[in-house]
């Protein structure tokens, strides 16, 4: 029940993590790129603009001197080709060259909220796994029991058998040892008097 991430939950935490950082490192090159593309594409289609101006203009008028029937006759039929026209053509290529358009905000919010979901999964995946747990608690308690157990044990292995425990229990042998020598050292030195007065009662006894 303990909020608090293991160190063998944190590797995948770690996996996690890592994940995270490749999707946002895409994510943002990719962003980087279409807005560096925009602006060449918006700097080209400022600086390129080209004007097309076509002007022409023609008159035909022939004409058909005299009164016989002939000349009439020429008249009619050459007026057909009589023609005058004029062209002012105006053009550019803006329809070529349209400006680009800036992705819109939602596409960087949904970007930014689509990479926080993925962080804050990675953070819960720890605790929806330790359900797997409950639940196999809760239907077979027995085997809980028993691994529970295991895990105790192993714990209690681990904290022995790590360089520090030992460093420790060394510490206390050589203070130990230490201590016990000066007992000893202590009990031979209050030994000694002692022997020295039972002696000199002797030789009291034996010269009386």
């Amino acid at each position: 029940m303990s909020l608090k991430i293991n160190s063998d939950e944190l590797t995948q935490v770690a996996s996690g993590g890592f994940q995270v950082l490749a999707i946002s490192l895409l994510s943002v090159l990719l962003l980087a790129i279409d807005f560096s593309l925009f602006h060449i594409l918006d700097i080209i289609s400022r600086h390129t603009f080209t004007q097309f101006n076509i002007t022409s203009s023609h008159h035909i008028d022939i004409s058909v001197g005299g009164d016989t029937m002939m000349a009439r006759l020429l008249r009619t039929t050459i007026s057909g080709f009589n023609s005058s026209s004029e062209t002012n053509v105006q053009s550019d290529n803006r329809a070529c060259m349209s400006p680009p358009s800036r992705l819109p905000f939602e596409v960087y919010a949904s970007c930014v909220g689509c990479v926080l979901v993925v962080a804050l999964f990675s953070c819960v995946q720890v605790y929806t796994n330790r359900l797997r747990r409950v639940i196999a608690a809760f239907y077979n308690p027995k085997r809980e029991k028993t691994r529970v157990l295991f895990l105790y044990n192993l714990q209690l292995h681990r904290r022995l058998s790590s360089p520090k425990r030992r460093t420790h229990i060394s510490r206390g042998r050589r203070t130990g040892t230490m201590f016990q020598r000066l007992t000893r050292w202590g009990r031979r030195l209050l030994r000694h008097p002692r022997q020295d007065a039972s002696d000199q009662e002797e030789t009291h006894y034996a010269s009386s």
